[in-house]
């Protein structure tokens, strides 16, 4: 339901004045006996946006009617009401006016000030704004890295840069507007590095001419290193679960990220961007001469200048296995990166090693591998070793990539399937399942329109699904008891050390305060790996069956607790905690039975599945 911000009528202005000239003990007093205005979106009386639209939601009594701005707004038999106002640039009043049955009144009155768009530069001023301006951080460069900047002013003139004494006056594009969305005056330009050029912390600075006589420069807050003998340096990690990214783009969960590196791998750093002390901003890492990645710089220690690349050759591979893996392992010189990958039809794991030259004479397969079908390599290019290990059966239930505690022994772990209940017992009967009730604590999660908290709701729903668990026969682990505002390590870790078969993380959903509320509901299941689909189409289905709308199953999802590899993982969204209709159904204690039963049920129909699948394949 979206609604326009109108203008007071003359009326309703009128009532508000009439209301706001009462004696503070009449107002005080109609509060009590009138009905109330709880806003939950947007949070305060004021706020700033730069956005054309804003979420309104909260609750008022069931019952009552509701106007926002002579715009009557539904209340749901919760009492919740929810919308989106479209608004103007500069500063919109939003009257809220709620009526009991009884015919009294509340107003409530808050503003919402939209910033305006950038529009462009007037050409009758010779500028250079702020605004768009690149780059935006500080950076170090290498020799080969291209420097691209950008700024925003006057349009249709002579646009340069320079960067110090190393260059001078390096010229801009004015980019056409159909690439601006309709602005003019954006200038774009770029520079090379070569291996001379010598910088230190300094700005890129701007220029404008309009003619000789009338020019103007601006300095960039960033600040520009270049100094290619500083690199390439080598970084030790020093962080628990720290992760190398693809890049540097940023989102909400953070950007698509390359795996974990265990404490004491080494990095061949070749950049850096960000951040003027030892802890802040990020380096680029050398993986291969084809591949790079990011790593955060309270990550990793920089180890001296001329330690040793990273660079180990691999003589020799085993393969083996204990009661519940079959185990890769190999000795390196280093403890290098890597990166694994699932892979399905044929069924194997791809591993790739960075710094890493094959020197591999033989291979020993031991007979107490039970799951891994054969072990190749290749060297696909320099400091780029990737190991393929093909499987026997699909999926593949877990894996785990690392170093062996205190050494240098890179070792490859591939869960085996887990031994499964047949009929008439639940094929869910001996498997240990890590249940994890979202958020906790202070970590309220997302809040609905009536003030009800995604964390109770998931605390309720895990307890009913744990209950349905134990009496199926599973072994159930509770990674976030009562209302602890436990980490996500802890959670995960807990799950780990149990050596869990499955984890589950409870959630409900909720939009932003830029979408719809009433349009945007339903069920949405989420997972991160490809083995891991299957069992989420069947929660999925399971829960549709009892009358959510579908918000689709979701892939390479980033949440750490779909992260984990070791073990099958999901993530259950429940339902829209934003939605007035599906908060009332979270509220709801019998169909949080529902929910958690169609979950159950959900996995039942997998492991059942993947039980009959393996029976045909023994047969």
């Amino acid at each position: 339901m979206r609604r326009y911000v109108q203008p007071l009528s003359f009326a309703l202005s009128l009532v508000i004045a009439l209301l706001l000239a009462l004696p503070a003990s009449a107002q005080e007093t109609s509060t009590f006996t009138g009905p109330s205005i709880n806003l939950i979106i947007p949070r305060s009386d004021y706020v700033k946006t730069s956005y054309n639209r804003y979420r309104l939601g909260g609750h008022t009594e069931p019952g009552n009617t509701l106007t926002v701005n002579d715009e009557e707004f539904k209340v749901y038999p919760t009492g919740a009401f929810a919308g989106l106002l479209d608004l103007k640039p500069g500063v919109n009043t939003i009257t809220l006016i709620a009526t009991s049955p009884e015919n009294k009144s509340v107003v409530k009155t808050i503003q919402i000030e939209r910033t305006p768009p950038l529009t462009t530069t007037s050409i009758d001023l010779l500028t250079i704004e702020d605004a768009m301006m690149l780059p935006r951080m500080d950076v170090e460069l290498n020799a080969g890295d291209v420097l691209e900047v950008r700024m925003k002013g006057t349009p249709g003139l002579e646009a340069s840069f320079s960067l110090g004494r190393v260059a001078k006056h390096i010229p801009m594009t004015e980019l056409p507007f159909s690439e601006t969305k309709g602005l003019r005056g954006i200038y774009t330009g770029i520079y090379k590095v070569k291996a001379t050029d010598r910088l230190k912390t300094t700005p890129v600075k701007f220029h404008l001419k309009k003619c000789w006589w009338k020019k103007v420069s601006k300095k960039s807050p960033a600040l520009v290193t270049i100094d290619p003998e500083a690199w390439p340096q080598v970084g030790e990690v020093i962080k628990d679960r720290a992760f190398l990214s693809v890049g540097l783009g940023r989102a909400r969960l953070g950007g698509a990220q390359l795996g974990y590196m265990p404490i004491g791998t080494r990095l061949e750093l070749t950049g850096r961007r960000g951040g003027d002390g030892a802890n802040y901003g990020v380096y680029r890492v050398q993986l291969s001469p084809s591949k790079e990645a990011w790593i955060t710089a309270s990550s990793i220690n920089v180890l001296p200048q001329g330690t040793h690349l990273p660079r180990s050759l691999v003589n020799a591979a085993t393969v083996t296995g204990d009661e519940k893996y079959d185990i890769v392992t190999m000795g390196l010189s280093e403890r290098l990166p890597y990166y694994a990958e699932v892979v399905m039809n044929p069924s194997a794991l791809v591993v790739e090693l960075y710094g890493a030259t094959s020197n591999i004479t033989w291979i020993t397969n031991k007979p107490e591998a039970k799951e891994i079908k054969d072990l190749t390599w290749q060297q696909v290019e320099k400091d780029l070793l990737r190991f393929t290990i093909a499987l026997k059966h699909e999926p593949i239930w877990g894996y785990d990539v690392g170093y062996r505690e205190d050494s240098k022994t890179l070792y490859i772990k591939i869960r085996r399937a887990p031994q499964l209940a047949e009929p008439p017992d639940s094929p869910l009967k001996d498997l240990t399942i890590a249940v994890d009730a979202g958020h906790g604590g202070k970590w309220l999660g997302a809040v609905g329109a009536t003030g009800l908290e995604e964390k109770d709701v998931n605390r309720a729903t895990s307890d009913l699904l744990m209950q349905l668990l134990k009496d199926a026969g599973a072994s159930v682990l509770d990674v976030r008891p009562d209302d602890e505002a436990t980490t996500l390590s802890f959670r995960i870790d807990h799950a780990l050390e149990a050596d869990a078969d499955l984890f589950i993380s409870v959630h409900a959903n909720s939009i932003g305060s830029l979408a719809d509320p009433i349009r945007v509901k339903g069920v949405m299941n989420l997972y991160k790996f490809p083995p891991n689909r299957e069992i989420t189409e069947c929660v999925q289905k399971r829960m549709l069956d009892i009358g959510l709308t579908d918000r689709w199953v979701i892939s390479s999802f980033n949440s750490s607790t779909v992260k984990v590899t070791q073990t099958t993982s999901f993530l259950v969204e429940q339902a829209y905690m934003s939605n007035p209709e599906d908060e009332a159904l979270l509220m709801d204690q019998e169909y949080r039975k529902k929910i958690a039963r169609a979950i159950f049920d959900g996995l039942e129909d997998y492991y059942s599945a993947v039980c009959e699948r393996y029976q045909k394949n023994s047969d």
